[in-house]
Order: structure tokens, then sequence, then C-alpha cells
């Protein structure tokens, strides 16, 4: 009801917003950088009830499972509204660089292979093939880590180096994107801290790129907060893992000092670093995972933020703290950019303790996270077994499946008394 009210609002200000004397007036007595972040958001928040009807409509959508959390199919074209959100805004405002216009047409490569993965799932070679071309192809532009000694070996190393974050950091989003409004509310803190950074650095294409980010996503997330009504999809994280990588190699973050430099966008993308160095080494120790191809693949409930909702928290709770814990940190990043190497130091010494007392939260809760885990294995298994005899046993009178039912639950409920939880 809200929504049918404010869509037409919404509609009348873009058609305002867009016209040339507005436009000017923006320029000249408020901010351009304002106008910039107004314009994308109004974009992204018109364009996702229309991608939510495409997606349902073509059927592009996220079919609840076992293991999902969702009961029902959400659409997943959300991905395609913050992209026309951020892509309207900057053209709308910006002339781009040769290396600027690479850096989007290489996250809209991979927005287009995500909505293909969510149609017909593609295959973990080809997305990771396509991750490397786009990677390639903006190292072409020149744009690259720059911190390795100069020479043959130290280029190569940058090259591989760059390579291996972009992939990295894409990948870590769309892992990061398992709850209603994480990933969008990850993508608006990071960007803003990138506006605020770039600022002080003077890069405008930066600027008006991270504001574009941010106001398109928090367009987003009014759907897809929780609960959500879409889902960026597979189209959206690798857009939006992609983009935020990319200015992390493409910003100069500080003139003071190169380390300096190349730890802000590690604090600022610190969440995603921490949740894919985490499941890589749990997943890899637990053998769950061999090679990249499998660890492209595989899912499942370990993620940094099932770990956080496992110590108690609800959904919107675990969000809400980890928004809270990427706040901090990104607080720390822009502090690092003002400061001495030593005082710097500090700061990132700070960080690092934060994600010291959350480890140390999820390890006190892991042995409820592990009966958690048997008791919904055995609550999934449950309702595969009931949907598998109702698909057979349609002919069936409703009162002998009812039965059949409550036998299937008082097996598994021995299961778990014998597993002494």
């Amino acid at each position: 009801m809200i929504l049918k009210v404010l869509w037409p609002i919404f509609l009348i200000l873009f058609f305002v917003i867009i016209h040339p004397d507005v436009k000017k007036i923006f320029y000249e007595n408020i901010s351009e950088f304002i106008y910039v972040f107004i314009l994308s958001f109004i974009v992204s928040f018109l364009a996702t009830p229309i991608m939510s009807r495409i997606a349902k409509e073509l059927k592009i959508v996220d079919e609840p499972n076992s293991r999902k959390i969702h009961s029902s199919a959400m659409p997943l074209l959300g991905g395609v509204a913050i992209w026309a959100g951020v892509i309207l805004a900057v053209l709308w405002n910006y002339e781009l660089s040769l290396g600027v216009r690479r850096i989007f047409l290489a996250a809209t490569m991979l927005l287009v292979i995500g909505i293909l993965d969510d149609i017909m799932d593609v295959s973990a070679k080809l997305r990771l093939f396509v991750q490397i071309l786009a990677s390639s192809f903006i190292i072409y532009s020149g744009i690259r880590l720059s911190f390795l000694p100069a020479g043959l070996w130290g280029d190569i190393g940058e090259i591989v180096i760059t390579v291996i974050w972009l992939i990295g950091i894409t990948n870590a989003f769309n892992f990061f994107d398992g709850m209603d409004g994480l990933a969008a509310g990850l993508a608006f803190i990071s960007s803003i801290t990138f506006f605020i950074i770039s600022l002080d650095t003077n890069e405008p294409a930066l600027s008006f790129i991270s504001l574009a980010i941010a106001g398109s996503s928090l367009g987003f997330l009014y759907f897809n907060f929780h609960p959500a009504s879409i889902f960026m999809g597979d189209g959206g994280s690798n857009f939006l893992g992609f983009l935020l990588a990319a200015l992390a190699v493409y910003g100069t973050w500080s003139n003071q000092d190169p380390i300096v430099s190349f730890c802000i966008p590690l604090m600022v993308l610190s969440p995603l670093i921490f949740d894919m160095i985490y499941i890589t080494v749990a997943r890899v120790y637990r053998g769950d995972v061999t090679n990249i191809k499998e660890w492209i693949e595989y899912t499942g409930l370990d993620h940094f933020h099932h770990r956080v909702k496992s110590i108690g928290l609800s959904d919107t709770s675990t969000v809400l703290f980890l928004y809270l814990i990427t706040a901090l940190v990104c607080i720390g990043a822009i502090l690092v950019k003002e400061l001495t190497l030593i005082y710097a130091i500090f700061v990132i010494i700070q960080a690092v303790l934060i994600y010291s007392v959350v480890v140390i939260l999820m390890l006190l809760s892991k042995g409820a996270v592990e009966d958690k885990d048997y008791i919904l294995e055995k609550i999934r298994e449950l309702k595969e077994r009931v949907y598998t005899q109702d698909k057979l046993r349609t002919g069936e009178p409703k009162k002998e499946l009812e039965t059949e039912t409550i036998n299937i639950a008082r097996e598994l409920l021995d299961d778990i008394r014998r597993g002494s939880l």
C-alpha cells in the first residue's frame, strides 16, 4: 500500500530532478554529489519493483528448498535495478575516462553472467573464466595495484595480485549476500567511506561513482531489507562486488605512505575479506573443498553472518550487528588516511581486535551451532521425506499422510535423542 503511494511520487521526482534547470540549481547552489546520490536512489527505487515483476513473469526466481531461509519464490533481478541506478547517475553527471568506462563494462559483463547463472546455473569454470576476463580487461587499461619494486617480476606480481583481489572480492561479496539487506547495506557503508576519503584525495570520478553506488544500494535496500520482497541475485552481487573491488584498485587512498594506501581498502572491505578467509580455512580444514572450482560452487551455512546469528541474534539483529562492525572499521579507515604510519598501525590493530572479539563470540557459540545444525538437518530431512510422500502418494487419504508424517517425526526425534542433544 505504501509503495503504491511512494512510487508515483518518486516517478514525478525523477522527471523533476533530471530537468536541466534543476540540475543546474544543485550544481551551483547545493552540491553535485548530493544530486548524484538522489538521482541514483530514485532510479534504483523506481526500477526495483519493475524488475521484480519482470523476474516473476520470466520465472527468474529463487525457489525455496530445504537449505533456503525464505518460504516463497523470490525474484532475482534486483541487481539490474542497482546497475541502472549507478550507470544512469554517473553517465548523467560525469565524463568518464577510458579506464573508468572499462571498469563499468567489465562490471556489466559480470552482471550478465550472474543473471545467466540465476537462470540456468552457469558452470563454475565459465564464471571463473569471465571473472578473469573482466579483471584482465581493466588491468589492460593500466588499473592495477602498484606497490612492488619496478621491473618484470614486480609487474607480473602486481598483475597476479590484482586479479586475485578482483576475483576474491567479487566472490566474497556474492558469498556475503546471504541475508536480507546484508550485501546492499555493506555496499552502502563501504561506498560512503570511499566517497569521504576520495574528497580528501581530490578524485572526482571516484567520488561520483561511490555516491552512485551508495544511492542505488539504498534505493534497493528499501525492498531488500527483512522481510525482503526481491533479491539482487548473482548478477547484482557480482556487479557490486567487482565494482567495489575495482574502485579499491583505482583510488589513490593516501599520498603520505604506500602502506597506509594499501591498508585503507583492506579495512573498508574487511568484512568480505574476513568471511572469505574464515570459510576458506574452515572448509579446507574439513575437507569440503579441494580446488577453486569446488570453492566457488560450495554453499553452506558457515559464513560470517551465519555464525554471528548463531550467537542468538535474529536475522535483522544479525544484519544490524554486521552493519555496526563494518561502520566501526570504516571509520577507522577514514582516520588512517589522516594519521602518520605509527598511529595508523594502532588503528589497524584496533580493527583486528574488533574481529578477534567477534571470533571469540563465534567460538563460544560453536557447540550450540553444531547442535542447531544437526537439528536443522533432521528437520530438513523430515521436510524432504514428507514432501516425497506427498508427491508419491497424492491418492492417499489426508489422515493417513498425517499419520505417516507423525511417525517420521517421532523417528527423527529418537535420532536426535540418541545424538545426546
